[in-house]
C-alpha cells in the first residue's frame, strides 16, 4: 500500500470520526476554550494595575502642564492630550484582555455550534421514528380491517394462544386409585406473554404485591382505577400520564409512559383490564414450562384464592391498560394534546 493511499484512507476515516462526533468534540472543545479564556482573563488583571497607573500619571503631567502654562497650554490642546490618553489606555487593556475575550468567544460559538448540530441530528431521528410510526400503525389498521383486534393483539404484544394441559385439582381430590385426582384446563405458556409498554405482570416480584392477603392485591388494582377514572370524570385531572399509574402499582417508570395515557375526554375510564391468573407447571422432566390459566370465573376465583394460600408465589395478574385509543383501537399519545391547552 503507497503512502499516498494510507494517508487517504486516514484522512477519510478522520473525517468520518470528525462526523459522526462533531457535536461532542464542538461542546467539549468549546468549554475547554471559554475556561481557558477566564484563566487569561485572570491573568491579564494582575496587570491591569500597572495600566491604571500609566494613565494616571499621563492625566497628572496633562493636568500639570495646564496648571503651570495656562496662556500657552490652551483647552483645546488640553481636550487633544486627554483624548491622546484615553485611546492609548484603552489600546492597552484591548491588547491585554483581547486574546481572553477571542477565545471566550470562540468557545461560545463552538458551543452553540455544537447544540445546533445535536439539535438538528435530534429533528432528523424524531422525524424519522415519527415516520416509521405512521407505517406501523397503517400496517397495524390493515391487520385489524383483515382479521380483527385480536389477531393484532396476538401478532403484536405476543399473547400466546391456549394449549390443554392436565393439572392437579385444586382440592387436592383422590382418584379411586388414591392418586391425585387431575383435571384438564386451558392454559396459556408465561414465556409467550411479553411484558410491552402497555402490559404488565403483577405478582410477588412487585413491592406493592401483598403476600399476606389476596384481596389486598385484588382492592389496589380496582381501588386505582375507580380513583383515577373518578377524578377524571369530574375533570379534577385534564389528563393522567401511564407512568403515574405504573408508579402507584410499584412498577418502574418508561420513556413511553410520558408521552401515552388518559385525557378527561367524555365518556372516559382507566382500566387496567386486570386477569388474575394462576401458575402452573407443564411438560417433561428435562423442561417444565409455567403456564398461565385465566380466571374468569366464581369457581375459577375459588381456585385462585386456594393456589394464594397455599403459595402466593403462584398466582398474579396480568395488566393490559386501556391508555386512550384512536378510532383503530391503536394507543395514540396524549402529550401533545396536554400541552397545547
Amino acid at each position: 500500500m503507497s503512502i499516498g493511499t494510507s494517508i487517504m484512507r486516514f484522512g477519510n476515516k478522520m473525517i468520518t470520526t470528525l462526523g459522526h462526533h462533531g457535536p461532542t468534540i464542538a461542546v467539549i472543545g468549546g468549554s475547554a476554550a471559554v475556561i481557558a479564556g477566564c484563566v487569561l482573563a485572570c491573568k491579564a488583571t494582575l496587570k491591569a494595575e500597572d495600566i491604571l497607573d500609566t494613565h494616571n500619571v499621563r492625566m497628572n503631567m496633562v493636568r500639570e502642564a495646564k496648571a503651570k502654562h495656562p496662556n500657552e497650554y490652551t483647552s483645546s490642546d488640553e481636550k487633544k492630550d486627554k483624548l491622546q490618553v484615553y485611546m492609548t489606555t484603552a489600546g492597552s487593556f484591548a491588547r491585554l484582555y483581547g486574546p481572553s475575550l477571542l477565545i471566550g468567544a470562540a468557545g461560545f460559538a463552538a458551543i452553540f455550534a455544537g447544540f445546533g448540530l445535536i439539535k438538528r441530528r435530534y429533528g432528523i431521528a424524531v422525524s424519522a421514528v415519527t415516520a416509521l410510526d405512521k407505517s406501523f400503525k397503517e400496517y397495524r389498521k390493515q391487520v385489524i380491517n383483515e382479521f380483527g383486534i385480536e389477531a393484532d393483539e396476538r401478532f403484536t404484544k405476543n399473547r400466546g394462544e391456549f394449549v390443554e394441559v392436565d393439572r392437579v385439582a385444586v382440592n387436592d381430590t383422590e382418584d379411586e386409585d388414591g392418586e391425585p385426582k387431575t383435571e384438564k384446563v386451558e392454559a396459556i405458556p408465561l414465556d409467550d406473554i411479553v411484558e410491552d409498554d402497555f402490559t404488565r405482570i403483577f405478582d410477588y416480584r412487585n413491592p406493592k404485591w401483598e403476600n399476606s392477603a389476596w384481596l389486598f392485591n385484588d382492592n389496589l388494582i380496582h381501588q386505582l382505577e375507580a380513583w383515577y377514572t373518578r377524578y377524571l370524570q369530574a375533570h379534577a385531572f385534564d389528563h393522567v400520564f401511564l407512568n403515574s399509574v405504573l408508579k402507584d402499582l410499584g412498577f418502574e417508570e418508561t420513556g413511553i409512559g410520558h408521552f401515552y395515557g388518559w385525557t378527561d375526554k367524555p365518556g372516559c375510564y382507566v382500566s387496567f383490564n386486570a386477569i388474575p391468573f394462576i401458575k402452573i407447571w407443564d411438560g417433561d422432566d428435562d423442561k417444565q414450562i409455567p403456564m398461565m390459566i385465566p380466571v374468569n370465573s366464581e369457581d375459577d376465583y375459588d381456585d385462585f384464592r386456594e393456589a394464594f394460600r397455599k403459595d402466593p408465589t403462584s398466582v398474579g395478574y396480568l395488566l393490559k391498560f386501556n391508555v386512550d385509543t384512536d378510532e383503530n383501537g391503536i394507543p395514540c399519545e396524549i402529550y401533545h394534546k396536554v400541552y397545547k391547552r
